[in-house]
């Protein structure tokens, strides 16, 4: 097998497996190529040479049960286990890299102080290690039942590695009325006590989630921002 993905929409039990059988997944500058092509969609924010856009091919699709327990054997696509090189476990975050974020995140702090920026996301990485290998196929069902509202998806290449991610956020979807639908998400909200299980409506009649000034606005940013480019 070349590459595969796996994913499962909000809310559903099954999910779908789509395979590329032969060759390497076809790799697009931009996502104008995608224009009469089927398949899976790996893309980075911007495609370069080094990073390109990935397209697998479609070659088998398969339907399975995203409920199904850990190690069930009646899970049939247990049988492939794509596994994330590990060593020994480490740090999740060492003190240098503490020390550089804390410096970064102090300068750019004074660019908004100043009024240069409105907003700015800081964002770094994590490189953690393991003992044993780690079952990626595994992880995924975990997922599928840890955040049932989420799209979950699994997907692996050679060029790419393997993937993981759950999220809420859709980028772009029609309506029944043949209308496109997209998504301005953003804002960080700390959740406590029952609100933690968020997968569960959080507005309720003694009181739910309240949005701050500062959500209000981090969203309202990023939704003018998508207003301004679609005008």
């Amino acid at each position: 097998m070349s590459a595969f993905a796996c994913y499962r929409m909000p809310y559903a039990e099954e999910y779908v497996r789509v395979e590329q059988l032969e060759g390497e997944p076809c790799r697009l500058a931009s996502a104008m190529e995608l224009e009469g092509r089927e398949g899976f969609v790996l893309a980075p924010f911007i495609a370069s040479d080094d990073c390109p856009l990935l397209l697998i091919r479609p070659d088998k699709i398969t339907m399975h049960n995203a409920q199904c327990l850990m190690h069930n054997a009646q899970c049939s696509m247990l049988n492939v286990q794509p596994t994330v090189s590990v060593a020994k476990r480490g740090k999740k975050c060492s003190t240098p890299e503490r020390a550089a974020y804390h410096q970064c995140f102090e300068k750019f702090h004074r660019e908004l102080q100043e009024g240069r920026f409105r907003k700015i996301v800081l964002a770094r990485q994590s490189k953690d290690e393991f003992e044993d290998d780690i079952d990626a196929e595994q992880l995924f069902l975990r997922a599928c039942r840890a955040y049932p509202r989420m799209f979950v998806a699994l997907v692996s290449t050679q060029e790419s590695g393997t993937w993981l991610m759950a999220t809420p956020e859709v980028l772009l979807e029609t309506t029944a009325q043949h209308q496109l639908h997209t998504m301005a998400l953003a804002g960080t909200m700390v959740l406590r006590g029952r609100h933690l299980t968020f997968d569960t409506p959080l507005q309720t009649a003694d009181g739910g989630i309240r949005w701050s000034d500062k959500n209000i606005e981090e969203q309202r940013l990023v939704a003018t921002y998508i207003y301004e480019r679609l005008e």
